[in-house]
């Protein structure tokens, strides 16, 4: 009995471990400017003007403004640097609590070795790491379906009315993360409904349905419920449609997503990754173990149908990879030889920190702000730079968009556009764009259909023009955090060269 209760005090300490080594990586470096994410402004725009549009659940946008009043400020009382700094923190620990949740799982099939595997492979994931940093809705996420797994597990180990509320809860946070959530309903329901009752059932509903009310709770308002049918119809028709692949004519299934399984588990973990899942898929194991096992498969032929590709969709694929990879390799030091225990480790700790650090650095380096030195020092005071998307040198553009000033550092004046080839005036001198700007058009071997493709051949002549026999004034190839480390090129606009 005591043996017992001191091995669920080491995982219980072990995995507390993990989730604060995770936080504190995720804290790290975090402090970049929070318009070179492009999603950021418009988060920190809601959180500043007290208004949600609703493009997803709120968990994480009321979390930051709590988290904001706590300090005995409102978000429009502080500025934009701050109110993201505070979100970034929120996102890194919502990443920290879910690796450290999938540590406590993995306790229950392996205990404390198997606990210290999975939280430390999640604590050094460089996807994880990296995702951590942003404030944005996918740690949020993560942190439901770890809540989700781990409270399933509990229920089906110990079926009782509070398992059922707890579990309850777990899918309403899951769902309060990103819409995607609201997958967890559907895999937790039917094992409620045969577990125990339809009663029961019916109590696991209302736990989720009230948790996802008081977290999102501006849909008990009129205007609060119109945005959401509203932007969760928006965010519907993206999945169905309305992107790239479908202007270019690419509509069938996107097999990326499976690759994805194997680009997150690299060569040091997919060999643990094999490992874990044939021991969780045994028939001794309980239904859990396979559900977390199997989860990125299912999920990568979920997001097969869709038309929206991101690597950060499958992130809450990567977390149960990871979950899995864990057990392998607390699996593999308990049965071999010492000096194969210690080449194992080697494999999957060496080869994690290895690509943690590309990463990490990836934070540190700031080409935006070395482009911004280049333009100072380099170019005339009266240039005219015009920047195209994902540059993000400051401009009054950022500042309408937050509803706040932001520092204006440079001399130059600065235009900003989405797409540089659209532009029609005859004022800028040169012109700063990365890959997201000039790449669909250059090394994009698709072929746009319908009315998209006479846009895409003006833009496709425009770069055409621009580089030909115009070599970039300065440039940065891309770096391992893509958001962070585009590439980027400025060119002299031709007439000025």
């Amino acid at each position: 009995m005591n043996a017992a209760l001191d091995d669920r005090r080491r995982v219980r300490l072990a995995a507390v471990v993990c989730a604060f080594i995770a936080f504190l990586l995720g804290i790290k470096n975090n402090d970049f400017p929070f318009y070179y994410h492009i999603d950021e402004p418009g988060k920190v725009a809601q959180l500043a003007t007290g208004e949600r549009n609703f493009n997803h659940p709120l968990l994480l946008l009321n979390a930051t403004d709590l988290a904001i009043r706590v300090t005995g400020r409102t978000p429009s009382e502080i500025s934009p640097q701050a109110i993201v700094r505070i979100g970034r923190a929120i996102s890194a620990l919502c990443n920290a609590l879910a690796i450290g949740m999938l540590a406590l799982l993995a306790g229950s099939f392996g205990g404390v070795i198997a606990t210290t595997c999975v939280g430390f492979l999640g604590a050094l994931h460089f996807d994880l790491f990296e995702k951590a940093h942003y404030l944005k809705e996918d740690p949020a996420l993560l942190l439901g379906f770890a809540a989700t797994f781990l409270a399933l597990d509990h229920f089906l180990r110990n079926p009782s009315t509070r398992s059922t509320i707890f579990l309850g809860l777990a899918t309403g946070l899951a769902s309060s993360g990103k819409y995607i959530g609201a997958m967890t309903l559907l895999i937790a329901l039917p094992f409620v409904l045969k577990k125990r009752s339809l009663p029961e059932g019916a109590v696991f509903l209302v736990s989720a349905v009230a948790l996802f009310l008081v977290i999102n709770y501006p849909l008990l308002t009129q205007e609060g419920r119109d945005q959401f049918i509203l932007s969760l119809t928006d965010e519907t028709t993206k999945v169905a449609g309305g992107t790239w692949q479908e202007r270019s004519g690419n509509l069938g299934l996107n097999f990326g997503y499976f690759e994805r399984i194997f680009q997150v588990s690299r060569a040091h973990l997919v060999i643990f990754f094999v490992i874990g899942l044939f021991a969780l898929c045994q028939k001794r194991q309980p239904v859990s173990a396979w559900i977390v096992a199997l989860f990125p498969f299912a999920l990568a032929a979920i997001l097969a149908a869709s038309l929206k590709t991101s690597g950060r969709y499958f992130l809450p694929g990567t977390l149960a990879i990871v979950f899995t990879s864990g057990i392998g390799l607390a699996l593999a030091i308990r049965h071999t030889k010492p000096w194969l225990t210690g080449l194992c480790l080697l494999v999957a700790f060496g080869g994690s920190l290895e690509r943690l650090y590309k990463y990490e650095s990836g934070f540190r380096k700031d080409p935006r702000k070395e482009l911004a030195e280049f333009i100072r020092e380099r170019l005339p005071s009266d240039a005219v730079v015009l920047q195209g998307r994902s540059v993000h040198i400051p401009d009054p553009e950022i500042e309408r968009h937050v509803q706040a000033p932001v520092s204006k550092f440079l001399p130059q004046e600065i235009i900003s556009l989405r797409q540089p080839a659209t532009y029609q005036g005859n004022r800028a001198t040169h012109i700063a764009i990365t890959g997201r700007s000039y790449e669909r058009y250059t090394k994009s071997k698709e072929t746009p259909k319908g009315t998209y493709a006479a846009e895409y051949a003006k833009n496709r002549a425009f770069y055409k023009t621009l580089f030909k026999d115009n070599p970039p004034l300065w440039q940065r190839d891309a770096g391992k955090v893509g958001t962070h480390n585009p590439p980027i090129r400025l060119y002299r606009v031709p007439e000025f060269r």
